[in-house]
C-alpha cells in the first residue's frame, strides 16, 4: 500500500509551488513567500548533482544522525510490535493482554508530551534524551533479570515504553532542527536566506536518517522470536545493546556540535571568509549558525 500510494504521489505532488498546476498565480506567489520566510528560497532552478548529494555524507553529523535513529528504532519498534507477545508471556489471557497493553502507551504519551514541551522551552535536547534513555534501559534490565515477578515486569514495560517514546520524539526533532538553519539565520539578521546548501543537506540528511533508521524495524521484527518465549533474553539483550549504542552516538553527536559551535564562535570555521550571500547558501554549515545542543 505504501509503495502504491507513493507511486501515485510521485506524479501528483508538486516539488515546488511554481510547479503546482492546480494553484493560481497568486496562490503560487503566496505559498512561495511563506516557504521563503520559513525555510529560504526554494531555488527551483538550482541543479543538484550526485557529487553534491554524496558530498553531504562527508559530514559525520549526517552519518551519526542515521545511526542514532536506527538504534532507537530497534528497541522502539521491537517493544511496540511485540507488546502483546510480551504481555502474554506474563501469563495474561488474550483479552487481558489487549487491555493491559493500553496503560503503558498512555503513560508514554503523557511523559512524551512533558519531555517534548520542556525540551522546546529550554531549547535543549541532549539533557532530556539521557534521562529518557536511562529510563528505558532500566526497564529492559528488569525485564531481562526478573523473569518471575509479573508485577515488576509489567512495571518495567511502563519504563521501557515511556523512555523509548520520550527519547524518539526529542531525537527526531534534534536531528531535524539542526538542519533547519533558516530560522536561526533570520534571527541573526543575515541578508540572504539559507538556500541551496540548506535544502540539499536537509533533504539528503533527513531522507537518510528516516530511510536508514527505519531499517531498524527489520531487525526489530526478528528480535522477539517464539522460540525465545517467555523470557526473550536474546531480544531484551539486543534492545538494551541498541539503547546503549544510541546513547553513545548521541553523546558523540553532542560533543561534535559543541566543538563546531566553539570553532564558529572563535571564527575558525573553514567558511568564515566567505561573503554573507555565500554563507547563507551553506545551510547549517553557515559559520554564523549555531547548532542546538
Amino acid at each position: 500500500m505504501t509503495v502504491a500510494c507513493t507511486t501515485v504521489a510521485f506524479f501528483l505532488v508538486s516539488d515546488f509551488p511554481e510547479e503546482a498546476k492546480w494553484l493560481s498565480d497568486d496562490e503560487k506567489a503566496f505559498v512561495k513567500a511563506r516557504l521563503a520566510e520559513d525555510m529560504g528560497d526554494s531555488q527551483l532552478d538550482a541543479k543538484t548533482t550526485w557529487r553534491d548529494i554524496l558530498g553531504v555524507f562527508k559530514d559525520v553529523k549526517i552519518v551519526l544522525g542515521g545511526l542514532i535513529y536506527f538504534s532507537i528504532i530497534v528497541p522502539g519498534y521491537g517493544t511496540a510490535y511485540f507488546a502483546p507477545a510480551i504481555l502474554q508471556s506474563f501469563g495474561f489471557s488474550p483479552i487481558k493482554t489487549q487491555l493491559y497493553s493500553v496503560p503503558p502507551c498512555l503513560a508514554s504519551f503523557v511523559l512524551g508530551m512533558v519531555v517534548a514541551t520542556a525540551s522546546d522551552y529550554y531549547k535543549r535536547r541532549y539533557i532530556f534524551i539521557l534521562p529518557s534513555m536511562l529510563l528505558s534501559a532500566v526497564g529492559m534490565v528488569i525485564l531481562l533479570t526478573v523473569p518471575d515477578n509479573v508485577n515488576a515486569r509489567y512495571g518495567a514495560l511502563f519504563l521501557v515504553f515511556m523512555g523509548q517514546y520520550a527519547t524518539g520524539s526529542v531525537i527526531v526533532c534534534w536531528l531535524s532542527t539542526n538542519r533547519e538553519s533558516i530560522s536561526i539565520v533570520h534571527r541573526r539578521h543575515l541578508t540572504y536566506p539559507s538556500a541551496v546548501g540548506g535544502h540539499l543537506r536537509r533533504g539528503v540528511g533527513t531522507g537518510f536518517m528516516v530511510s536508514f533508521g527505519n531499517c531498524g524495524g527489520i531487525v526489530a521484527t526478528f528480535s522477539f522470536l517464539a522460540k525465545d518465549a517467555p523470557k526473550y533474553i536474546r531480544a531484551y539483550s539486543l534492545c538494551l545493546g541498541f539503547i546503549g549504542f544510541s546513547t553513545i552516538c548521541c553523546t558523540i553527536y553532542f560533543l561534535v556540535l559543541i566543538s563546531e559551535n566553539r570553532k564558529r564562535a572563535r571564527g575558525q570555521s573553514e567558511h568564515s571568509g566567505k561573503s554573507q550571500e555565500e554563507k547563507a547558501r551553506l545551510g547549517d554549515l553557515n559559520p554564523d549558525y549555531r547548532y542546538m545542543l
